[in-house]
């Protein structure tokens, strides 16, 4: 807040969200790959995921 920066992702809706993740450099043969936490300093990069789960994560507000 001090650095006067956006705290919040615009309101751009989940299939805006998906598309511009499609463009990402982690797009391997079509497949979003998501960089997901496993615990404290392990992650995990994988595209194995329900799409469903994923659009459910993107539309909480």
């Amino acid at each position: 807040k001090a650095a006067n920066l956006p705290i919040e992702a615009p309101k751009l809706g989940v299939d805006k969200y998906i598309d511009l993740m499609g463009l990402d450099k982690k797009v391997v043969d079509g497949k979003i790959r998501l960089v997901l936490q496993q615990g404290i300093g392990k992650s995990v990069v994988t595209s194995d995921y329900p799409v469903e789960a994923l659009r459910q994560t993107l539309a909480l507000d």
